[in-house]
């Protein structure tokens, strides 16, 4: 079994380091990070 990591810990320079890695654009690390916040700062407002 492999260790899944919480993105949500990354920093937007990590993630975008990884995702790179992976093959996609750097914007996608800013796509997504900005996505989770928003996502996080709507789920602390319910």
């Amino acid at each position: 079994m492999s260790d899944k990591e919480d993105i949500r810990q990354l920093t937007l320079e990590e993630l975008t380091e990884k995702l790179v890695a992976l093959g996609e654009k750097p914007y996608r690390a800013k796509q997504i990070h900005e996505w989770l916040w928003k996502k996080e700062q709507l789920a602390l407002m319910i």
